[in-house]
């Protein structure tokens, strides 16, 4: 397969012949930015008449470009639309203990699509765990579990999130050593999901207790830190205390933008909770127009149907209607 692919990646000319020879007896039909599309039926025939060590190679090959295709880190909203596009592919050559298929998984979650994003890490958990070379304790086993509850959390059972990250914290604690970074992940999101299933004094006070183990970990300034900080002012204002939590966002906002930039997601998300916060604490026109300022630059962002482009949306409305009405 190399031999016969290998000429085609390193040069242009010969690659848009490939596909014009294939074009001329209804093979392939251009896609787009540069892609090509298959019938699936002539792929079914052309895989049919491959041996079985040609089927091999082929879907090594494929495996191999694949993998290289995928973006290294699924998070940010430049990496959605590749991962989108190379998610079929992914899920037909991929291995599910692969570090591409991990990427897909993220994008997925990142993008707004949980229930999806829970569903294949469902699969990675379980490939890890049945796997020789990974097993139950193995941390990227862990990871995936860990995955897994955030993504059910998000996909609305909090319930549930919550119990899998108490349940996982203990196995991170004994393989890890409780002050890995991978344990230390798993208690700030144990807390936040002890708070998103309805005890925010709980989620407030062991974020609390955690934080100076982060920071000292960690240091005051790694991304890890500040999201124990976002949290802790989330659940200070949440266990009754709006003030405090707008003055621990307002103290936030400025190192997140230094350090992850001013239109990282998690930037984005403190600027929405420092204007909500704002409003709960009395000043219900600056948090509008807080929103207001916000709100194109996550529609543009993240793209205006993505779960936090909407809830600036539905927040926006809603101080706004507060405004309306004078302090609240």
């Amino acid at each position: 397969a190399a031999e016969t692919i290998g000429p085609l990646l390193g040069d242009p000319v010969a690659a848009a012949d490939a596909v014009a020879a294939l074009r001329r007896y209804s093979l392939a039909a251009p896609a787009g930015d540069g892609l090509v599309q298959v019938h699936r039926l002539v792929q079914a025939v052309t895989r049919a008449q491959l041996t079985a060590a040609q089927a091999a190679q082929w879907r090594q090959a494929a495996a191999a470009l694949t993998e290289a295709a995928i973006p290294t880190d699924g998070e940010p909203p430049s990496a959605w639309p590749t991962c989108a596009v190379l998610l079929p592919h992914a899920r037909a050559v991929l291995d599910l203990t692969s570090g591409g298929i991990w990427q897909v998984a993220e994008s997925l979650g990142y993008s707004g699509s949980y229930a999806a994003a829970r569903d294949l890490f469902t699969r990675i958990a379980d490939a890890q765990r049945n796997s020789d070379d990974y097993g139950p304790d193995h941390s990227d086993t862990l990871a995936a579990r860990a995955s897994i509850a955030y993504w059910t959390g998000k996909a609305g059972d909090a319930a549930a999130a919550r119990d899998q990250y108490a349940a996982l914290l203990p196995v991170r604690e004994r393989v890890l050593g409780p002050e890995h970074p991978g344990t230390l992940r798993t208690r700030n999101q144990l807390a936040s999901w002890t708070g998103e299933a309805g005890d925010a004094a709980a989620a407030r006070d062991q974020l609390a207790a955690l934080l100076p183990v982060r920071e000292r970990v960690l240091g005051p300034e790694h991304p890890g830190t500040l999201t124990t900080r976002a949290n802790l002012a989330y659940w200070t204002g949440k266990a009754g205390d709006a003030a405090a939590a707008r003055d621990q966002y307002a103290a936030l906002l400025p190192v997140r933008e230094r350090v992850l930039g001013p239109e990282h997601p998690g930037t984005l998300r403190t600027r929405n909770q420092l204007a909500s916060w704002t409003g709960e604490a009395g000043d219900a026109a600056a948090a509008r127009d807080q929103l207001a300022a916000l709100l194109p630059v996550r529609e543009r962002v993240l793209g205006p149907e993505h779960p936090d482009a909407l809830r600036t949306r539905a927040n926006l409305a809603y101080w706004t209607g507060k405004a309306g009405r004078g302090r609240t």
